[in-house]
C-alpha cells in the first residue's frame, strides 16, 4: 500500500537502497504493513475443492472502502479472465475482514437489485426478508464476522 511513488521492484542496487531509505532512513516516508490481506479462489463443487491463494498483500489498515472495492473488482476480473472457463461464473465473495473491507465488498457485490426478468427472481423474490441485491453478473456477498468476533473474545 501507499507505494505509488516508490520503486519496490528492487531490481537494481539503487532501487533497493531507495526502498530501504524510504522505510529506515532519517525521514521515513513509508512503513511496513502490520497485517496481511489474503485472497483465495475456491470452486464450489465436488472436485478441486481446495482453496487457491491468489493474493497476499501487506496492509497497515489505512486503506478506505473504495480502495478495497478496487481490489475486489480486480480479483473479480482475475477470476473471469482465468478460471471461469473451467469453473463457471463467480457467484459469491465471502470475507471475514474488518468493516472497511466489508464495505468495499458491499460496494461491489450489492449495488443492484436482482433483475425481475432473471430466472432466479421468480424463486428468490418469494422468500420473505431475503435480500435480493447483487453485483454485476449477479455476484453476491457473504460476510463472515465470526473471525472478528473470535479475535475480540480471545
Amino acid at each position: 500500500e501507499h507505494v505509488e511513488d516508490l520503486d519496490i521492484s528492487m531490481q537494481t542496487h539503487d532501487s533497493t537502497m531507495w526502498a530501504w531509505d524510504a522505510v529506515h532512513g532519517e525521514a521515513p516516508s513509508f512503513h511496513y504493513g502490520s497485517e496481511v490481506t489474503v485472497a483465495i479462489f475456491r470452486a464450489f463443487n465436488g472436485t478441486d475443492y481446495e482453496p487457491w491463494p491468489v493474493l497476499i498483500l501487506a496492509t497497515c489498515k489505512a486503506e478506505k472502502a473504495p480502495e478495497f472495492a478496487n481490489l475486489v473488482q480486480l480479483l473479480d476480473q482475475a477470476w473471469n479472465q482465468s478460471v471461469s472457463r473451467v469453473y463457471g461464473a463467480l457467484w459469491c465473495i465471502s470475507m471475514d475482514g474488518a468493516s472497511t473491507m466489508r464495505l468495499g465488498c458491499h460496494q461491489i457485490c450489492m449495488p443492484n437489485e436482482l433483475d425481475p426478468t432473471d430466472p432466479l427472481f421468480d424463486y428468490l423474490s418469494k422468500l420473505p426478508g431475503l435480500n435480493i441485491t447483487c453485483g454485476t453478473n449477479n455476484v453476491t456477498y457473504s460476510s463472515d464476522p465470526k473471525h472478528c468476533i473470535k479475535r475480540e473474545l480471545y
